[in-house]
């Protein structure tokens, strides 16, 4: 996720922002004509004299959108003009702009949106349902008994031209909006409003426009704060970018590789976009120790989030679900990961998931990447048996892998194949031994399971198939609606 946040989420308002960058020089007024105008969800600091600062709400003139991920842009009626973070911002014509619209999440991920304790009761997001040309409206409230906290959700069909809501049609979103604001009881306590939710940070593939392109960066810039993690590559540290973008890096130890095979590794990283892969800021590459760059995620390793919370099977199946997405990703890419598990899973707000730690992934051209491995250094319990034993590895291995997290997930981070020491599980695999159905396991999700542990790597399932049946899972769920009627 990005690092900056909307002020109710920790971020005062850039109240002297015109001060914070040097302002770039202008083009001629008559090349800078507005293509579109967009309205800030956030406000945003800028990292660079190429870049513009703006504050929530304000409304802003786009020159250029060629960029997926910066746009050119000024504030409205100037002629000061920079770079702005697309993630920041939804152009004013479009349903993105309403500050109660979320659009394509899932349920779940809106109720971890509303459940957030920077949401209170009445908080409410409009989202695009699963069913075509359809809409939900989810609000957080209180059950009959009147103390309980409860996300509840209405459905809105798409009738004609059209919104159907508790009985009623309207011809606007925000007219239906207007409705429920002040019409609709959803069994809150008197006098509590219903408002639009707070959204949570944006997610940013980038630190700055500069970065984008040019993303070696000089140490001096990073302040290490604290150490969050460790492991056989080095250390992990929570750490700030100039002093206010919140930075994860991760510091290799020296010798353990050349910096042109680092710097190969880590182009591969800087290219993967996608909302489930942990994104890479930066690299320090000129001298030891070598320093990787990330986003950081504020919950940690997924493992130990497992570990402390008591989850549900929704909340499971989502983290599921968000980490098939990225591994479909990776194999669309031909990439493989290598050592899928939990603790190579981060977490961030509101349980938004994303794959990391590729120290052992590797680009391969024929679906197969052979190598020689040490199997002291191999992560045993995860590993496909091709790959421990004939150190065959392909994006069918991380499906193998990716059955174990499962079981992680579904036993709420107990290790693998528990009371077996490595050797036995090289040993009873190739036995046909698999761990048995975890308790409140569905049986069509252990069978799912079973399947990505098939003994012939080609007849396990493709990330693309498991990621489309963890998503479509849960479904039934989108069936329990409120009409409105018993409140």
């Amino acid at each position: 996720m990005g690092q900056h946040f909307c002020s109710c989420w920790g971020q005062k308002p850039l109240d002297n922002y015109e001060e914070s960058v040097s302002e770039p020089e202008p083009k001629p007024q008559s090349i800078l004509t507005a293509v579109d105008y967009a309205l800030a969800h956030y406000a945003y600091q800028a990292n660079g004299a190429n870049e513009l600062s703006f504050n929530r709400g304000e409304t802003l003139e786009v020159i250029n959108k060629d960029d997926e991920d910066w746009w050119l842009a000024r504030h409205h009626g100037t002629i000061r003009v920079g770079y702005i973070p697309v993630p920041y911002v939804a152009l004013t014509s479009s349903l993105e702009s309403h500050e109660w619209y979320h659009g394509d999440i899932p349920r779940v991920e809106a109720e971890q949106i509303l459940k957030s304790q920077f949401n209170v009761l009445g908080a409410f997001l409009i989202r695009k349902s699963y069913r075509y040309d359809a809409y939900s409206l989810s609000v957080k409230a209180l059950c009959k008994d009147g103390s309980t906290v409860r996300i509840k959700h209405f459905s809105i069909p798409r009738i004609n031209d059209y919104f159907m809501f508790v009985g009623r049609y309207f011809f606007t979103l925000g007219g239906l909006v207007d409705f429920f604001i002040t019409e609709v009881d959803v069994g809150l306590p008197p006098f509590m409003p219903k408002h639009p939710c707070v959204r949570p940070p944006p997610r940013m593939q980038d630190i700055s426009k500069e970065n984008k392109e040019q993303w070696e960066i000089q140490r001096e810039e990073l302040l290490f704060i604290e150490e969050i993690g460790h492991g056989s590559f080095g250390k992990v540290w929570l750490g700030k970018w100039r002093n206010h973008v919140d930075v994860a890096i991760k510091t290799m130890k020296e010798g353990k590789m050349k910096a042109d095979d680092f710097l190969e590794e880590a182009k591969v990283m800087k290219s993967l976009r996608h909302p489930n892969i942990l994104a890479l800021y930066a690299v320090c590459s000129k001298e030891e120790p070598l320093l990787i760059v990330t986003e950081y995620m504020a919950q940690g390793a997924l493992l130990n989030l497992l570990r402390r919370e008591d989850m549900n099977l929704q909340l499971q199946l989502y983290i599921a679900t968000q980490t098939a997405a990225g591994m479909e990703y990776l194999e669309s890419k031909m990439l493989i990961h290598r050592d899928l598990a939990a603790r190579n899973i981060l977490v961030g707000h509101c349980y938004v998931c994303k794959v990391a730690d590729f120290g052992l992934s590797k680009l391969y051209e024929d679906a197969i990447y052979a190598g020689k491995v040490s199997k002291g250094k191999l992560p045993i319990k995860w590993t496909a048996p091709e790959a421990l034993l004939h150190q065959k590895y392909s994006s069918k291995s991380d499906v193998w892998s990716f059955g174990v997290m499962l079981m992680e997930i579904l036993t709420h981070g107990v290790v693998p194949y528990i009371g077996y020491s490595n050797q036995q599980v090289l040993e009873v695999l190739q036995e046909g031994y698999r761990m048995p159905q975890p308790k409140d396991c569905p049986d069509k999700l252990y069978e799912l399971i079973l399947n990505c542990w098939d003994k012939h790597a080609e007849q396990r399932p493709t990330f693309h198939f498991i990621h489309d049946y963890l998503e479509n899972f849960d479904i039934q769920a989108e069936n329990s609606y409120y009409d409105g009627k018993q409140w």
